[in-house]
């Protein structure tokens, strides 16, 4: 089942970051097909290229709005975002040293699925009240 981005559950308050979700949920969308379609082995390199490059650049800039905006919930964020960039080290060491396989692919969907339920939903959206109505992000 496709992971859809829901604005009333997902919603920042921060139109960049949501838009730089909605390209982890497309990532995700990616691994999923890969596997319905028996191409994961071909994908999951890729996909991790791809997630290495979202990770870099999309943590930095929710960090920085999070302490622009003066968010209680900035260093659960970046305390989280280390926990990620952890696990996604033992995921890309793994590919690295093992290759491909479709246990690795389900490894995959389910830690961003979990990222997706666990740290969006739960700590991401606590920017949205620190935001001034109006401002863009």
């Amino acid at each position: 089942m496709a992971l859809t981005f829901n604005p009333i559950t997902m919603g920042t308050g921060a139109d960049s970051i949501d838009a730089q979700h909605k390209v982890l949920v497309d990532l995700i969308n990616r691994l999923l097909v890969s596997m319905q379609t028996g191409r994961a082995k071909d994908e999951v390199g890729p996909i991790l290229n791809d997630l290495a490059k979202y990770a870099t650049s999309h943590f930095a800039h929710e960090e920085a709005c999070m302490a622009r905006f003066s968010c209680p919930a900035a260093l659960a964020n970046k305390n989280a975002h280390a926990a990620f960039l952890n696990t996604f080290t033992a995921m890309k060491a793994d590919y690295d040293k093992n290759g491909p396989s479709p246990m690795m692919a389900i490894r995959m969907q389910r830690e961003l699925s979990d990222w997706i339920a666990q740290h969006i939903v739960g700590v991401d959206v606590k920017l949205k009240p620190c935001i001034p109505a109006g401002t863009k992000v």
